[in-house]
């Protein structure tokens, strides 16, 4: 067997999975903002075609992003920013107030 072949082949293979691995990234990224903007999520929502090729995704997965469950995806946003408002109503004081609040009741 011709061993450059063999070492084109595996570059090949490895390129292409560093390239779906961008696109993996990239999907990644659109999804957040699509999860935690909601100007993001309406331009989505409007044109999730559209979206994904300004995002830069492969046209593959715009083809099936064309597809994606809306009304799942919009519930999915709406639990997501209800966590992020129920995390930042109920974060732990920072140490400075822990230390005040301890002083403040007679702990030491």
């Amino acid at each position: 067997m011709d061993q450059g072949w063999e070492h084109e082949e595996r570059a090949a293979n490895r390129a292409g999975a560093g390239a779906e691995r961008a696109g993996e990234v990239l999907l990644e990224e659109l999804l957040a903002r699509v999860y935690t903007d909601a100007d993001a999520a309406a331009a989505f929502a409007a044109d999730p075609q559209g979206e994904a090729r300004r995002a830069g995704l492969p046209e593959s997965v715009v083809i099936r992003l064309a597809r994606i469950d809306q009304v799942g995806l919009a519930l999915a946003t709406r639990s997501f920013a209800r966590k992020r408002a129920h995390k930042a109503a109920h974060a732990a004081p920072g140490r400075a107030w822990s230390w005040l609040r301890q002083r403040l009741s007679g702990g030491r």
